[in-house]
């Protein structure tokens, strides 16, 4: 064997931020992708079909709710129809927090 060290992945670990000992199971280990999955913020109210979400000057209503998709119309204020878009679930969670949607009516 090698009397080389063997370097760390996590750039934390790197700048000397978190302590851990190579080998030893029971370490205490803060990693980088730890602390991202603790980041992630879950949703107030989760997605489900029915739902009425209202913006400024437009409508959302989820239709299908699956494992990582959403369908959804979104309504402008005087149309009486519109077209079934698709999107992921984060990405339209992330789209009423920056639109300030307000739940209407939760079926």
């Amino acid at each position: 064997m090698s009397d080389r060290k063997l370097k760390p992945k996590c750039r934390c670990d790197q700048a000397g931020v978190n302590e851990f000992a190579l080998g030893n199971c029971e370490a205490v280990i803060q990693c980088c992708s730890l602390k991202k999955s603790i980041q992630k913020k879950s949703p107030s109210i989760p997605l489900q079909e029915g739902q009425i979400w209202e913006l400024k000057e437009s409508n959302l209503r989820i239709g299908i709710v699956g494992k990582r998709l959403v369908h959804y119309k979104h309504f402008k204020r005087l149309a009486k129809r519109a077209n079934t878009s698709i999107a992921t679930i984060p990405v339209l969670e992330k789209y009423l927090e920056e639109n300030r949607a307000v739940l209407v009516t939760n079926e």
